[in-house]
């Protein structure tokens, strides 16, 4: 049995340690001296130890500064090109250029390894966005500069006006724009590959354009950098006034472009004699936005000879197209024959804007989004026989029938806060078989959507991929995956499932509960991604 063992004390109370003795009055006095003794050493020693402590973290912070020293940065280990690419994924999106000139002067002051690595590269260059006021005209020669620095990367330019010009209640004050320093840069400055103008009126364009043709001719050199050119975006927020008929001409002196982006002013109640009242020049476009909620018969006659587009964005700036008698009276179809993506953005809820697809033939589609922008007391309100869902059924259905039909699109975007019920859904899905890709952006819609795509035959044969952006909770996650695993377990070698992405994220109260259900999907060889 081992032996207790004892603290080493005074030998006058060492007799104490083996018995439970009586204490004399004197010895009594005798241990409290001795107890503040060892309480005195105890606090001189703590004190050591704080003090020690103390040195310890001030050599620590000694030793993490040095440290630093011997950083990859400083000591030049880390490339200046993947120190660039640092810089573009902080100033901007991967991929894309950067227009935050202030954010990339501050890197470039705060050492000369950093200012080298920014100038190494040549895409955080080639962006610049400008505000443009009549009192403070941007310097044009300091663009210029800062452009050079971009090398051979396509330069992009955009210009954003404000203010009270250039229509009939302006009084005669000078245009933003229409400056003479910027006239001369785009008629003798760097190659531009993408223009963005933002003006008050057409004839702020109109201003511009005619300085720059004056430019072109003095200096003798027609090409850069107007005629390079390759993407233009022109905006514009009030008519000028009647004389605009005769301003369209500006959009006849345009570039060879391939991409062109127009923001035209509202018609609300002016009179469609303001429109351009011949097609303009979009022949040779591969791309084309349209922001405007001017008729969709002037849309379809301007469509008419577009042979080459690719992809058309029809934006309805949240205004109704008013023409609904003298559409049924275009009976005639245009043909897009390389269409392969078409946009409907910012619609009304219930809107006709759709009605275009029973007048537009385009047999190389291949993507459509559908985006609505809905009043908050319309979200949840969608009754079976909803009149303006059945005519996006029927517009859709005239879209896959006929010469030249869609007949192989593969992706559908739903969203921007749309409302409709899950029969008038599927009816829609049940049109378009050849489908890979489904995406629901807020679509509100009833709770037992998938329940019901679950006992629809034939629904999709060919889906890939879904996505749900659910940010009114309406999809419970267990029921979609129910779906899809019973899509999986009732495949045969005939009809195989085809489905393997599943990505949604949802403001359902418990989106955990799918967790079972999500895991059985998983090893039934699907990616599954549930936020």
């Amino acid at each position: 049995m081992p032996q207790p063992v004892f603290p080493s004390i005074d030998e006058r109370f060492s007799h104490l340690l083996n018995g439970n003795y009586p204490l004399e009055p004197h010895e009594v006095a005798s241990i409290q001296d001795a107890i503040e003794t060892e309480t005195l050493a105890i606090a001189k020693l703590e004190l050591a130890i704080s003090k020690l402590q103390q040195e310890v973290t001030e050599h620590e912070s000694k030793r993490e500064a040095y440290e630093s020293f011997l950083s990859p940065l400083r000591r030049g280990l880390l490339p200046q090109e993947i120190l660039g690419e640092l810089f573009s994924f902080a100033l901007g999106l991967p991929g894309k250029l950067t227009s935050n000139s202030n954010e990339l002067k501050r890197l470039c002051l705060v050492c000369k390894s950093w200012r080298y690595a920014a100038l190494a590269r040549p895409a955080l260059w080639a962006r610049v966005s400008l505000h443009a006021r009549t009192e403070h005209p941007p310097d044009m020669e300091k663009v210029r500069g800062w452009m050079q620095r971009s090398g051979t990367v396509p330069n992009t330019l955009a210009i954003r006006v404000s203010g009270d010009h250039c229509t009939d209640d302006s009084r005669g004050r000078s245009c933003p724009l229409a400056f003479r320093g910027l006239a001369a840069f785009l008629a003798d400055g760097p190659a531009l590959d993408e223009l963005s103008l933002k003006g008050q009126s057409d004839k702020c364009l109109e201003q511009l354009i005619d300085l720059v043709k004056h430019d072109q001719l003095n200096t003798n050199i027609p090409v850069q950098p107007w005629g390079t050119i390759r993407s233009l975006t022109l905006g514009m927020v009030k008519f000028q006034s009647s004389e605009t008929q005769s301003s369209w001409h500006i959009l006849d002196d345009l570039p060879p472009l391939t991409s062109l982006s127009l923001t035209f002013p509202n018609l609300l109640w002016h009179s469609t004699e303001l429109l351009p009242n011949r097609p303009l020049p979009f022949a040779n476009l591969a791309s084309l936005t349209l922001r405007c909620d001017w008729p969709a018969v002037w849309i379809l006659r301007n469509l008419e000879n577009c042979n080459n587009l690719e992809d058309l964005v029809l934006d309805s700036h949240q205004v109704f197209r008013g023409d609904e008698d003298t559409f049924h009276a275009q009976a005639q179809p245009t043909l897009l024959p390389k269409l392969r993506t078409l946009h409907f953005r910012h619609m009304l809820s219930f809107s006709c804007d759709t009605h275009i697809l029973q007048r537009l033939r385009m047999p190389s589609l291949k993507r459509i989004d559908v985006g609505f922008n809905a009043a908050e007391s319309e979200i949840g309100s969608f009754p079976e026989d909803d009149s303006s869902r059945q005519n996006l059924y029927e517009d859709i259905k005239a879209m896959t029938q006929g010469v030249n039909c869609v007949s192989s699109l593969q992706t559908l975007r739903l969203g921007e806060e749309f409302g409709i019920s899950s029969t008038g859904l599927l009816r829609i899905l049940k049109l378009l078989p050849s489908l890979v890709n489904l995406i629901f952006d807020n679509v509100a819609t009833n709770p037992d959507l998938f329940e019901r795509a679950g006992c629809t035959k034939s629904l999709l044969p060919r889906l890939r991929t879904l996505e749900i952006n659910d940010g009114y909770g309406d999809f419970d996650p267990d029921d979609v995956c129910a779906y899809l695993i019973k899509r999986k377990d009732s495949a045969t070698e005939e009809a195989p499932d085809y489905f393997e992405e599943f990505i949604m994220t949802t403001a359902f109260d418990d989106p955990h509960n799918a967790d079972e259900s999500a895991e059985k999907l998983r090893r039934r060889g699907v990616r599954v991604d549930i936020f």
